[in-house]
């Protein structure tokens, strides 16, 4: 069937997103997929993992006092988990300046707690019964199955895509702003 006008929209909204995304340069390559996480602690920039990922334990993005600070994960290939996955929040990060661009399938299990914005392309999402999402998912043409997963629906992404370099300096308990 024809789609209506607010999901047509809602397609060209999300290849913008993606087309954003994908344009920014990798500043860091993290080499090894198959142990990502693992108590890791990323700082804003833009990473690559040139190979399928495993996402375990803890991963600790830290936004260094940027309230408006920007990740994005950039993943070739899928992107699973095992165990009980943690994507841990520290100095100010928020939920809705973290990407995850997937090209391919992504799979979150058990209590998984992931914060972010979810692309993946060309492949399905399956967010298992038990893991939570702070953010969105979104797949350019496979499906979203959340098998009573546990999503946050006040997150919201706000900003055109063209500012996600721009940050201004916010205080982290008793920093001065400079």
């Amino acid at each position: 069937s024809i789609p209506d006008a607010t999901t047509a929209q809602a397609a060209l909204d999300l290849a913008e997103l993606y087309d954003d995304l994908n344009s920014m340069p990798v500043d860091i390559e993290l080499l090894s997929p198959s142990t990502f996480g693992n108590s890791l602690v990323l700082t804003p920039n833009v990473y690559h993992l040139s190979a399928a990922t495993r996402l375990s334990d803890t991963l600790f993005l830290d936004a260094m006092c940027v309230s408006s600070a920007v990740f994005i994960i950039r993943i070739n290939g899928a992107l699973t988990t095992n165990g009980n996955p943690q994507v841990v929040l520290l100095g100010g990060a928020q939920a809705k300046n973290i990407f995850w661009q997937v090209e391919g399938a992504v799979t979150i299990s058990g209590a998984g707690n992931l914060k972010g914005t979810i692309v993946a392309n060309n492949s399905a999402i399956v967010l298992a019964s038990g893991v939570t999402l702070e953010g969105r998912a979104f797949s350019t043409t496979g499906a979203v199955t959340t098998d009573d997963a546990n999503i946050a629906t006040n997150t919201t992404l706000t900003g055109p895509i063209a500012n996600l370099t721009t940050a201004s300096k916010t205080a982290c308990h008793g920093e001065e702003v400079i």
